[in-house]
């Protein structure tokens, strides 16, 4: 685990554009989502829908990872950690509900395997919880270096 300064660290370092630190703490979060997702998917792996389930269960956990991340990082907010939070699971449980179907749409109907899947559809998500996340769930106050 990072030290307090390491963490400190780091955050000095990060870019001041919030795109950029969303897509390098982005790449953190999608690391620990996809060892969830591997992770559930070596105990689901003979299962009917097992790639099904591990998506949605690695969205809901990363997701909760991903807030605090993202709110200790990413975006710079005024708003309090109770709004964050259930404005960022609003938009996690629309992306779980969209990303499912899209998930389910390449595996099951057009049998595409589901780890490519998996990359399309945390890419295309990513991008999608992006804009609400910085224009909804953390209220970016915007600066001419941001997105």
């Amino acid at each position: 685990m990072l030290s307090q300064m390491m963490i400190s660290m780091m955050y000095f370092s990060l870019p001041k554009n919030v795109f950029l630190r969303y897509v390098l703490i982005g790449f953190v979060n999608l690391m620990v989502f996809y060892a969830l997702y591997e992770s559930c998917y070596f105990l689901t792996k003979s299962w009917v829908y097992g790639p099904n389930v591990s998506w949605a269960v690695a969205w809901i956990l990363g997701s909760v990872f991903a807030h605090v991340t993202h709110r200790r990082w990413t975006f710079n907010t005024d708003e309090s950690v109770k709004w964050t939070l259930s404005a960022a699971l609003t938009i996690y449980t629309i992306g779980l509900i969209g990303s499912s179907g899209t998930f389910t749409l390449f595996v099951n109907i057009w049998g595409f395997n589901h780890r490519i899947s998996w990359a399309v559809n945390a890419a295309i998500w990513g991008i999608i919880d992006y804009i609400g996340l910085h224009k909804i769930a953390f209220k970016h106050r915007t600066d001419s270096k941001s997105i």
